[in-house]
This record gives structure tokens, C-alpha cells and sequence, in this order.
């Protein structure tokens, strides 16, 4: 089964959901080829619709901002 990951940018407000082999892929491609990347892995689920219901918990428990719904 595959895992799912939730980041987010404080730089951006927004936060992205992704496949974890996907979001592990680029964060190392970012390191190899030294890139800053702005998005932080906060959680990992076991689906997208976790995924949505943290990040739907979260914004509304410390009034994080997400402008990309």
C-alpha cells in the first residue's frame, strides 16, 4: 500500500499532498544537485483523504494559512 505525505511552505502558505516516494525523490534530488527546497514534510498517512483531513484539522486548530486548497 502505498503512503502518502503532507508538506508545507511558511515561505508559500500552502501546503502540498503527494505520494512519500514522490516527496522523498525530490527532497533528494534537491540535496544532490544543492537546492533549497521550501517544502517540509509534516506527515505521513496511509491515504489522500487522511492527507486532507489533517491538513483540514491543523488549519483549523492553529490557524495555519493554506492558499491552496
Amino acid at each position: 500500500m502505498e503512503k502518502w505525505s503532507v508538506e508545507y511552505s511558511v515561505e508559500q502558505g500552502c501546503f502540498h499532498v503527494d505520494i512519500l516516494e514522490n516527496a522523498l525523490q525530490s527532497n533528494l534530488e534537491s540535496v544532490i544537485e544543492n537546492h533549497q527546497t521550501q517544502y517540509c514534510i509534516i506527515g505521513v498517512f496511509d491515504s489522500r483523504e487522511e492527507c486532507r483531513t489533517f491538513i483540514d484539522r491543523l488549519t483549523k486548530a492553529h490557524h495555519i494559512p493554506n492558499y491552496h486548497r
